[in-house]
């Protein structure tokens, strides 16, 4: 599941830097690698941008799936946080970025 080929929408690639969408990606692969989850074939990015410790501006990034239920955040530094929700879809044949407003 999640295995190449990987895509991303128009959408994405004009919304999210490109680290952003390699960190989405990532989280995705460390998903499939822990033992007892077993990833869905939807998940779900919640991104907005949050303040640190130095009043800098950075990137939240919320991962979930339903079954099983899983959760975990990450953060990230980026010049230019968005507040956005991504979708990565896997149908067996490949795996797809796309903004929720895509769906």
């Amino acid at each position: 599941m999640f295995d190449p080929p990987r895509y991303a929408t128009r959408g994405v690639m004009g919304t999210l830097p490109q680290d952003v969408q390699f960190t989405l990606w990532a989280m995705v692969d460390l998903l499939c690698l822990q033992s007892g989850v077993k990833p869905d074939y939807l998940q779900v990015f919640e991104l907005s941008p949050f303040m640190d410790r130095a009043s800098e501006l950075n990137q939240a990034i919320r991962q979930s799936q339903e079954q099983p239920c899983y959760v975990a955040t990450n953060l990230m530094r980026v010049s230019a946080p968005v507040a956005v929700k991504v979708f990565i879809i896997d149908d067996g044949e490949h795996a797809t970025m796309m903004l929720a407003s895509e769906y």
